[in-house]
Parts: structure tokens; sequence; C-alpha cells
């Protein structure tokens, strides 16, 4: 599947295991001339390791206002949980100009097993006219 030309896709959780609660380092975006925007956020789990007999994962997006500045959730985007394979949550998410950096934030839990962890990966999808390479920072 491709996106159309003026859609681009950023990482804003690489792809990463997690055994407990992280998050991906902050994202700026550029809402040009709109007061707000909106973009969409796709978050991707893989299959758990260590065995454990349940687990979730709560995902938020979050703002703030400067690099290195104190994160809020904007978006609850949704909990994924085990119920075999792979799975995929997505949720819109209005962007707030005055709080241009953006991350993913997942929160784990698990029952049993043995140093349980699970896959996650986080894609920001929006126009390409709103958020150029130039606007990835380093924020976390």
């Amino acid at each position: 599947m491709q996106l159309a030309p003026s859609v681009k896709a950023y990482a804003i959780l690489p792809s990463i295991s997690l055994a407990a609660t992280g998050q991906g380092t902050g994202l700026q975006v550029t809402p040009g001339e709109a007061a707000d925007f909106d973009a969409m956020v796709i978050v991707n789990a893989g299959a758990a390791t260590g065995t454990p007999t349940t687990y979730s994962a709560a995902c938020v997006v979050e703002d703030c206002d400067t690099v290195g500045g104190t994160y809020t959730t904007n978006t609850t985007v949704g909990t994924i949980t085990n119920t075999g394979g792979a799975q995929t949550v997505h949720k819109a998410v209005r962007i707030n100009p005055a709080r241009p950096f953006l991350r993913l934030k997942a929160t784990m839990a698990f029952t049993g097993g043995s140093s349980p962890a699970v896959p996650l990966a986080a894609t920001l999808l929006v126009k390409q006219s709103v958020l150029s390479d130039s606007n990835a920072v380093a924020a976390s």
C-alpha cells in the first residue's frame, strides 16, 4: 500500500521491546497556517516474549510546548491486549500548535512469564505540507 503523495509517515516510537513504561523521542510538528490540525497515529504490537499469561499496553500520545519540557497526555490511543498474535490500534490526533512536540508513551502490564516484553512501534501520519523532515528533533 502506498500513501498519498501529500501524506508522510514518521516514527514517533521506533520499534522497541517494552517490559515496562517506555516512550519515543519527541517529534516537533509545525501546523503552518492552521490553528489546529489533525494527524493519525498507528501503534503496532508483535508477539510477546517471555510467555506472559496476559499482557496489556496502554498507549497515549503526549505533547509538550518546548524541547525537553514536560509532556502531558494529548490523546488516548487505546490499549492493546494479548488476544494472540500481532495487533494494531489507531486514533486521530488533534495537534495543538502551542504544544508542537509529540511522542507516544506505552505503559505495559504483565501477568506471569519470565522477563516478558512486547515489541511495539508507532507511526504518525500527517500531510507533507504541515510536517517536514527538518522538523524532527531530539526532544525526549
